[in-house]
């Protein structure tokens, strides 16, 4: 009974802009939202000893998105263009080194890394049976 249930919808260009839009403002606000774990480990080097390392209270602050676009395809796709996100990561970086003769030395450093990237999606409509899936 279930089979034939269903959303049929038209995307309209102001449509694809919205939820371009949408989708950007989206992004920043999982970013600006987002909780890291702590990352820790530890490595044992010959003749060193035992090297131990972790990043912690990781954030991402300044998230920004300068460019975003979207195109419909006469092919059944929608192309989503995302261009320059630039997002600033910070947190502390500890690592040390605990040796032979019980010789520990540990060291701490806040960071703050600027990163950029840019995005391509494509999202290809097929049509099946005439019903169309991403």
């Amino acid at each position: 009974p279930y089979r034939s249930t269903g959303i049929v919808c038209r995307m309209t260009k102001p449509a694809a802009l919205l939820l371009n839009r949408e989708t950007a403002q989206v992004i920043q606000a999982a970013f600006r939202n987002a909780r890291f774990p702590n990352i820790t480990g530890e490595r044992s080097m010959r003749l060193l000893g035992r090297v131990a390392y972790g990043l912690s209270g990781i954030q991402v602050n300044d998230l920004s998105i300068e460019r975003s676009e979207v195109e419909l395809k006469e092919d059944n796709a929608i192309h989503i263009s995302i261009s320059n996100v630039t997002a600033l990561f910070k947190g502390t970086l500890t690592y040390g080194y605990a040796g032979a003769w019980f010789l520990q030395l540990f060291h701490s450093v806040d960071f703050e890394i600027e990163s950029s990237i840019d995005l391509q999606l494509n999202i290809n409509l097929m049509c099946q049976k005439d019903q169309v899936s991403p």
